[in-house]
This record gives C-alpha cells, structure tokens and sequence, in this order.
C-alpha cells in the first residue's frame, strides 16, 4: 500500500509546485488526471485492507503512533467486548491496559519510545502472553502479537489479539463433507 500513498502524496506536491509556480513545462491538466487515479486507487486499496481486517477470525487493532486505535476488528469485538464505534479514536492504553503493577504506564513509555524510532524491547515481532481488560473490567490473558506497519510515511502498529487457549476449528473434512 505504500507505493500508491507515496505515489499520491509526491504527485499531490507535484500538483501544487505547478500551480504556486504557474509552471508552464507540467501539465496540471495531467497531474490531476494522474492524482484523481491514485486517489481512486488508494481508496480501492484502503477498502480491501479494511475488509480483510474485518474478515479475520483473530481479533485485530491497528494502533496510530500515538496509541490510538484506529481500526478494530469483530472478533476484537467478540473477544474483548468493546464495540468498535466505542474505541476508535481513543487510547488503547486507557481500554484495554491493566493499571496493575505498572502495565499502563510502561506500555505508554514503551510505545512512545518505538514510534520515536527506539527498541522495541522484543515486543514487536514476538507473541507474549499479556493481560488485557475486558469490556465488562475483568482481565482476560490473551496472546499478544506486534507488527509494525508503514503506510507511506504513517507509521502505525497492528496488534494480533488471540485468547491463550483457543477452541479448535472445524477439520477442512467437516467443512468439505470428506
């Protein structure tokens, strides 16, 4: 997805120097043309992401660089108990990390310190065994899992969020009929 952001934030500044400029070498004409695509193309690719997230069956919360959520996933819904209108746009510090014992604030300082461009102190890339708050202010333990994503020059996180014993799908033979 970065190539078509890249893409439409170069040909956005594009667009604009011709026009502060009066350029006569750039044709706006075609710039537009060009940024009216890519704009639809990232809209396409912004929808498909969007649907896939929705789709998975692990719940899955992507968190801007200042930890708020930006997107939230129905089995995030299923298995933490926040619907998605109530935690979109706030901190997930706040929603779903226990004060207890520090986990709060040490969460806050270690997210601060990646989207700073600091270690990550092997949370990212590495599943651990976290407590997370339910909806209803019990702790759940859940499998916790961190990868960082760059959408342009975005950089955010997507968190895989799985309870520690999951039931057991369906065989592919129950799903087929074999």
């Amino acid at each position: 997805m970065s190539p078509d952001r890249d893409l439409f934030h170069e040909m956005r500044a594009l667009l604009d120097e011709a026009r502060a400029r009066n350029d006569e070498t750039v044709d706006p004409g075609e710039l537009a043309a060009r940024l009216t695509r890519a704009e639809r193309r990232l809209r396409v690719l912004e929808h498909e992401y969007v649907d896939a997230l929705q789709a998975s069956p692990v719940a899955l919360v992507e968190i801007d660089r200042d930890g708020i959520i930006r997107q939230w996933n129905t089995a995030a819904e299923r298995l933490l108990g926040h619907e998605s209108a109530g935690v979109i746009g706030r901190s997930m510090a706040d929603i779903l990390i226990p004060e207890r014992k520090g986990y709060r604030e040490r969460h806050r300082a270690a997210f601060a310190a990646v989207a700073a461009g600091g270690p990550h102190r092997g949370l990212v890339y590495n599943e651990v065994l976290a407590p997370m708050l339910h909806a209803d202010g019990h702790e759940i333990t859940v499998r916790l899992f961190i990868l960082p994503l760059r959408r342009g020059a975005l950089l955010s996180h997507l968190a895989t969020i799985r309870d520690p014993q999951p039931v057991a799908p369906p065989h592919i033979d129950e799903v087929l009929g074999g």
